[in-house]
């Protein structure tokens, strides 16, 4: 069957993303605490800080769905589509309130493309899970790898404008 649809040889990687993101998710949630009211006021960051914590918290909950013992490919296939769906209502609502916020320095086109790459290649993974090894789209469990690492990405470049740039 191949790597692409065995999830027992990923399991490796699915435990190291779901602790490397947990403790990412928990570190951003302090950074933010921390710059709270410079947050707040900037409405742009509000949105920035939920997009991070959705980026990695989608890291988190993609892997976490991954390590569920004795599901089945077509299982994790349907709950990667709908926490796709989920993802993407999220960072949608957030790009849309975004674009209504002038900002010059504001590089919108790197924000869309680090979004779809944590969100489209997880939805792509499970309709390939569905689908089955030599199904129209074979990639498997590969596209998640994609995911990972636009969201990983996406949330620690988000993590430096909430911690560092803010105070500039």
């Amino acid at each position: 069957m191949g790597a692409a649809f065995e999830l027992e040889r990923w399991s490796d990687f699915f435990v190291a993303q779901a602790g490397a993101t947990a403790a990412l998710v928990g570190l951003v949630i302090v950074a933010i605490s921390i710059n709270l009211k410079e947050i707040v006021q900037a409405r742009l960051l509000a949105g920035r800080a939920l997009e991070t914590v959705a980026m990695l918290g989608g890291i988190l909950l993609l892997s976490t769905l991954a390590l569920v013992p004795g599901q089945g490919i077509e299982a994790l296939g349907i709950e990667l589509i709908v926490l796709s769906v989920m993802l993407a209502s999220i960072h949608g609502a957030i790009l849309f309130r975004a674009r209504k916020i002038r900002h010059e320095s504001e590089a919108r086109w790197l924000r869309i493309l680090l979004a779809a790459g944590s969100v489209v290649p997880p939805a792509l993974g499970g309709l390939s899970l569905i689908a089955g090894p030599g199904g129209w789209l074979a990639g498997g469990v590969y596209w998640l790898v994609v995911a990972v690492v636009f969201g990983l990405i996406g949330g620690l470049t988000n993590s430096w404008i909430l911690l560092v740039e803010i105070l500039r």
